[in-house]
């Protein structure tokens, strides 16, 4: 653009620094990070906690309330006063999770099934091989008959790990010590959910300082209302993964920089992934991007290491309340039946069924979803074979597997994407923190009576985002150098 006179120049150089002086200015951040903060205080105290009336409200609120967090995200990232930024940043960590603490579980039935299991094991029952309505547990119905009323699922034993069970236990413990009444340990357990978090964002913050990355991945975990709603807020179990993911990313770290024994690093590697697999069980699909990294690595004593640890970490965190062969066994039954019989918002297990039903194949809905449970581990074993795993790309090979495991599943709830969000911090896709946003439209499940899913868009989306997320690893697997760092 040309200008007649240098003074035209001079004014709208002016009015261009201007406008930049006003988005970048103390005052427009304050105010953006003030307006996304304070929106998490409407889900705790405007919306009514009952989710036939308050769910198509959350629906709308959370699209605007995201935005404001983009906005959050995008002015955070343009400051240039490093002090200023890493102030607001822990403030958008820290007070939305405290103004989510006293919100209700109306969103989901887990939180309730948590503190249950918690009770059955301080009166030093099982509950892998009690249901809520056995008889046994008839006195337990009685003292904690207000818990037992929101109980979902009555007649189906406990199917979350060891570790997550004994975290249940220390929650609702420390809980009775302040008020008897179940929703004490509710808060909690949120309150340890978000330390968990809290440790996993510092850990992958030394990630950043010491290999150079940029912080701006943090920041945008922060600026996301999802992994806050869904633990300070509803209190779901993927948080406690936080702290033992955030731990093993560190570990990596130091490994690729070599700066402690090898072997103790592998040995801590290794326990960080067993820690998460008594958690939860699919985020055990880590071991093969780790593996065939340090096979590149041609380290007999680190690999030795690692899965030494790993597998002796597993059980000895186990053992406590799977020590019984038969128990192990009811465990393993009701894991796979609740992986098998339930499906939600998995948009690549429906597009199966579709072709099955559009080629007639003959009851398809039995055998499909033992199929689509062999294609997942098919496609997470040939992928994890064939990526590159360099000192580069083992971050990338790391959320490449968690992601597959939830892109080829049928069922993927929202709180599913947290720690695939923590790891993305280092790794910076795209589509992922879309997705995961775009994901909290699944709850329009309910705002409908009777409640359905819409099948075919969950499927164009989920079709979608595998495509994105193809594209993108491709792109980054090509930008990789050949040869092992």
């Amino acid at each position: 653009m040309k200008y007649q006179t240098s003074s035209e120049a001079h004014q709208y150089k002016c009015g261009g620094n201007f406008m930049q002086n006003i988005v970048a200015s103390p005052a427009t951040m304050f105010f953006v990070c003030s307006l996304y903060v304070c929106g998490f205080a409407v889900y705790s105290f405007v919306l009514e906690p009952v989710r036939t009336v308050s769910t198509s409200v959350f629906l709308k609120f959370t699209a605007f309330h995201s935005l404001c967090g983009l906005c959050c995200y995008w002015i955070l990232c343009r400051r240039n006063y490093r002090k200023t930024q890493i102030l607001c940043g822990v403030c958008v960590f820290i007070v939305p999770r405290l103004l989510l603490l006293p919100m209700q579980p109306w969103l989901s039935d887990d939180a309730p099934r948590y503190l249950w299991d918690a009770h059955v094991l301080l009166q030093g029952m099982n509950p892998y091989l009690l249901a809520p309505n056995a008889p046994e547990l008839l006195p337990l119905r009685g003292m904690e008959s207000a818990l037992y009323a929101v109980l979902d699922y009555r007649d189906i034993s406990s199917i979350y790990p060891p570790l997550a069970e004994m975290s249940f236990v220390c929650a609702v413990w420390c809980g009775k010590l302040v008020n008897p009444a179940w929703w004490a340990g509710f808060v909690v357990w949120k309150m340890l959910l978000v330390i968990s978090e809290g440790i996993g964002i510092a850990c992958v913050y030394a990630v950043c300082r010491r290999l150079g990355f940029s912080p701006s991945g943090i920041v945008l975990y922060c600026c996301l209302p999802l992994p806050a709603l869904e633990l300070a807020g509803q209190g779901h179990l993927d948080g406690l993964l936080a702290a033992p993911l955030g731990i093993v990313l560190y570990l990596f770290a130091l490994f690729q920089k070599q700066e402690k024994p090898v072997f103790m690093l592998s040995c801590g590697i290794g326990l960080g992934v067993a820690m998460c697999g008594a958690i939860k069980i699919l985020p055990l699909v880590m071991v093969l991007p780790i593996m065939r990294y340090l096979a590149q690595k041609r380290d007999v004593v680190a690999f030795a290491g690692f899965l030494t640890a790993c597998c002796f970490g597993l059980i000895v965190l186990c053992f406590p309340l799977l020590h019984d062969a038969a128990i192990l066994q009811q465990f393993l039954l009701r894991a796979r039946n609740n992986a098998l019989s339930w499906q939600f918002n998995g948009g690549a297990y429906y597009a199966l069924c579709y072709v099955a039903a559009a080629l007639h194949l003959r009851e398809y809905w039995l055998w499909m979803p033992s199929a689509f449970a062999a294609l997942r581990l098919g496609v997470i074993g040939v992928v994890s074979i064939f990526q590159k795993t360099s000192n580069e790309a083992v971050f990338t090979a790391i959320l490449t597997s968690l992601s597959l495991v939830l892109l080829f599943a049928a069922k993927v709830h929202t709180w599913y994407f947290v720690p695939l969000l923590l790891v993305n911090t280092l790794v910076g896709w795209v589509w992922l923190p879309v997705l995961a946003s775009g994901s909290l439209l699944s709850y329009a499940y309910y705002s409908v009576q009777p409640p359905r899913e819409q099948y075919g868009v969950e499927m164009l989306v989920w079709g979608a985002s595998v495509l994105v997320m193809v594209w993108e690893l491709w792109k980054r697997m090509k930008n990789v150098p050949k040869t092992a760092g």
